[in-house]
């Protein structure tokens, strides 16, 4: 139990110091010390040097001891309401750095209930109090449920940003995954490619070795070259193993698959595909042409599964500085087979098109269908080595920025929302106060105007219409034998203020006392 207690009114973690804390702490005491400026003729140098000292602890000791500052607020904005800002900031800083949502309340229920007993006890002004109460409970709980809001969207941010920085490490592991697995079947194609060829010039030079008419000289270099031959052909097996990953199956097309093979074989299974510029692929060495045609069957896979039905136009053409194939299919026109089971394949295909020194796009367009683009430059530049990875910002971090930015402008709302409710309350009050003051004054050059034995129809154009319900302090004069007593004040206005209570008391319509209470 004292542990628990100890945590909620406990000191906090200190703040370090800092310019821009010593400059927030001078603007927040400025503005909750305002108030007393304005009444420094009337309260007089020791009530403004108060005040000035009690919101200077409050500004200071708010985010170390939120409760202390919250008890000390309440307690001066229920005994003056020039405290009602400092109010205001230690109940918003207790809603976020209290761990006990339930301390507050129960602060201002104590202040409220403690205050109201006393006000009973001692016959004190109930209108005053309950307006000041009003305003305790505007300019205190308002900033409280602020704070706590506040707190508590910021604890849910974090933890869904936290979550989703997770979520995007684990795709960014099945990317590079895929990515590896592409490499693969790139070391596969190479095999494929170079070994077909290598062993083509292996068998050139083993019969140029044993053919006719040529010198010894020339057959042993043939057959110095057959064997060189032989040895990178069993090299490049052993560095193709290596790289490939056994438990990814081998390419569905064969390695000397075309681009038209492709296309005729996806519109022979029913797909409604065309292909446009296909002449413009003649000439591209093999390499860059496997990863067209990687490419252009990914896409055709992707197209038939998640986008049945719909168009598919395949084009190649020659932009001034590269080679761009693009797919795009439309939408789809039938019931999708298959569910979309994340993009492990653009993922390769992107990893591929690097290698090959050119980039890949993939994306939704305008009509609801989808694209897949590779562009491969002319003069093939730098392959990347994948480093540029990690100096790209994260997609989770532009998101948690994007989403830190709409916190920020919902809590403006927030604040702004219990600020004008709060202002309208306290502007009603004022209101009703203003009213209730102005059609009971009895100013005091009418009161000493009035004389003992007048009759009350002919005080009719002197007195006010309305009484206060205000009784004074103290113990007033004992009310006359019989008479009717009627409570009227000195002055008016829009906020509680000093004044005097006349009473006036009559008997058989006639004036026989009239006194000055205290108040």
């Amino acid at each position: 139990m004292s542990q628990a207690v100890g945590a909620v009114l406990g000191p906090l973690p200190a703040e370090p110091w800092s310019a821009r804390r010593v400059l927030r702490d001078l603007v927040l005491w400025a503005a909750t010390a305002a108030p007393f400026a304005f009444d420094l003729a009337r309260r007089g140098l020791p009530a403004v040097v108060i005040g000035v000292v009690l919101t200077a602890y409050v500004v200071l000791s708010c985010r170390r001891l939120p409760v202390a500052a919250l008890l000390v607020a309440v307690l001066a904005a229920l005994v003056d309401w020039r405290y009602v800002l400092a109010l205001a900031l230690a109940g918003q800083v207790a809603g976020r750095r209290t761990s006990d949502e339930r301390v507050t309340p129960a602060v201002f229920a104590l202040a409220v209930v403690g205050g109201s007993a006393t006000v009973l006890s001692l016959g004190l002004d109930p209108y005053d109090w309950a307006l000041r109460v009003g305003g305790s409970v505007v300019f205190g709980l308002f900033p409280w449920l602020v704070g706590v809001y506040r707190k508590q969207r910021e604890a849910l941010v974090r933890a869904g940003w936290e979550r989703a920085a997770r979520l995007e490490e684990q795709q960014r592991i099945v990317a590079d995954q895929a990515r590896l697995r592409e490499r693969a079947r790139l070391a596969h194609d190479m095999h494929d490619f170079l070994g077909h060829h290598l062993s083509l010039a292996a068998l050139h030079a083993g019969a140029l070795e044993v053919a006719e008419g040529i010198s010894e000289q020339h057959a042993a270099k043939a057959g110095e070259l057959r064997s060189s031959i032989a040895t990178a052909t069993e090299q490049l097996r052993e560095i193709t193993s290596v790289l490939r990953d056994e438990s990814d199956p081998l390419p569905v097309a064969p390695a000397d698959g075309s681009v038209r093979a492709l296309v005729d074989s996806a519109a022979a299974a029913g797909v409604d595909v065309r292909l446009e510029g296909e002449q413009e692929l003649g000439g591209l060495e093999s390499m860059r042409y496997r990863a067209v045609h990687r490419m252009v069957q990914e896409a055709l896979t992707n197209a038939a599964k998640h986008a049945p039905g719909a168009a598919v136009c395949v084009r190649v053409s020659v932009l001034p500085e590269a080679l761009e194939v693009r797919v795009v299919n439309g939408p789809a026109t039938e019931p999708a087979r298959e569910h979309a089971r994340g993009s492990k394949g653009l993922v390769g295909l992107r990893e591929r098109a690097k290698l090959s020194g050119g980039t890949l796009e993939s994306g939704p367009v305008d009509g609801g269908g989808f694209a897949v683009a590779m562009r491969l430059p002319h003069e093939p530049g730098r392959v990347p080595d994948g480093s540029e990875d990690g100096e790209r910002v994260s997609e989770a971090e532009r998101d948690f920025r994007r989403a830190s930015g709409r916190a920020r402008r919902s809590l403006l709302a927030a604040v702004l929302g219990p600020t004008v409710a709060g202002t309208l309350l306290v502007l009603t009050l004022m209101g009703i106060y203003a009213y209730d003051t102005y059609t009971s004054v009895l100013t005091p050059e009418e009161y000493r105007g009035i004389s003992v034995g007048e009759s009350r129809p002919a005080l009719g154009g002197v007195l006010p219409e309305r009484e206060i319900p205000e009784r004074g302090t103290g113990s007033p004069p004992p009310r006359p034998r019989g008479a009717d007593c009627a409570y009227y004040r000195s002055t008016a206005g829009f906020l509680p203020a000093d004044f005097d209570i006349y009473r006036l008391c009559f008997r058989d319509g006639r004036l026989v006392d009239k006194d000055v209470l205290e108040h």
